[in-house]
């Protein structure tokens, strides 16, 4: 099983910020290996990470987002070391996981402002910040559809998302 990252083509190496690296990241569950020495870079822009069910993206993932250890490897969110600072790379991040329970009528706007709320976003900005997410993701159209539907729109999978 295998696990492939799609990038936009890069540009000039020296004129693009690496915000993740990923450096020979291995995940085992006992003795089954679910990610394997992975290692990658990425800047800004819209990442997708596709693969057969049990291939390790999700493994993976909760990785990237400091949810999860690992036993081998390294994971840098900007200048964050995850492993040693999992708290200031989760600021600067975002992450949904594929199953979260959330009631299905929740609206995608109420969905995000508890997510501004849980990121300790002052709540004289929530407004602004949860726009502006809308915006940069591309689905301000999606601002007063239920959850279930955005559930049923986008299927299973996982985007990472960076300024």
């Amino acid at each position: 099983m295998s696990t492939t990252a799609v990038s936009p083509p890069s540009t000039s190496a020296s004129t693009q910020k690496t915000l993740l690296t990923v450096s020979n990241l291995t995940r085992r569950y006992g003795s089954r290996v679910a990610v394997n020495e992975v290692s990658f870079s990425l800047g800004a822009g819209i990442t997708g990470l596709l693969g057969p069910n049990g291939a390790g993206k999700s493994s993976l993932m909760t990785c990237l987002a400091g949810i999860a250890g690992w036993d081998s490897g390294s994971i840098r969110v900007g200048d964050a070391d995850v492993a040693r600072h999992p708290a200031m790379a989760r600021k600067l991040i975002g992450f949904m996981p594929e199953r979260v329970n959330f009631p299905n009528e929740m609206r995608v706007e109420e969905y995000l402002m508890f997510a501004a709320s849980a990121k300790k976003i002052p709540r004289a900005e929530r407004a602004a910040a949860v726009e502006l997410a809308l915006k940069r993701t591309g689905v301000t159209s999606m601002r007063p559809a239920s959850w279930a539907t955005c559930r049923r729109a986008t299927g299973s999978g996982w985007a990472w998302r960076r300024p």
